[in-house]
């Protein structure tokens, strides 16, 4: 739930770069204000609807509100799961009772350095 809160931080900033109200915004991506300060308060995590709705809003890519969130956006989780090989090792991940909190803070670092591989080869 920390990261609710930075992220709802990082939604804040970004409304108030705008000059906008929370009820304009809020208006804008058709959701009630309230919502919106439940968002910026890091009270509420946001839909993935919400989360582009407020992407597209903003003009920032969906990757960062959906870093702050800790989430993938369900269309690249789509593409993920739709490799068969990929699909079976994190339900096999998903299911297993063995894996501690050790194993799998080690294979999200692992994933990390992937990531941070594949960002940079397209440089």
């Amino acid at each position: 739930m920390e990261n609710w809160k930075t992220a709802g931080k990082k939604l804040r900033e970004l409304r108030k770069e705008t000059g906008l109200s929370i009820y304009k915004v809020a208006r804008a991506i058709g959701v009630s204000g309230n919502y919106i300060s439940l968002l910026e308060r890091g009270q509420q995590q946001p839909s993935d609807a919400v989360l582009i709705s407020l992407c597209d809003f903003y003009k920032v890519e969906r990757a960062v509100l959906f870093d702050l969130y800790n989430r993938v956006e369900t269309t690249k989780l789509d593409q993920i799961l739709a490799d068969p090989s990929l699909r079976k090792i994190l339900n096999q991940m998903s299911t297993d009772k063995k894996l501690s909190s050790e194993d799998l803070a080690s294979i999200e670092t692992e994933l990390q350095v992937i990531k941070y591989r594949l960002d940079n080869n397209k440089e």
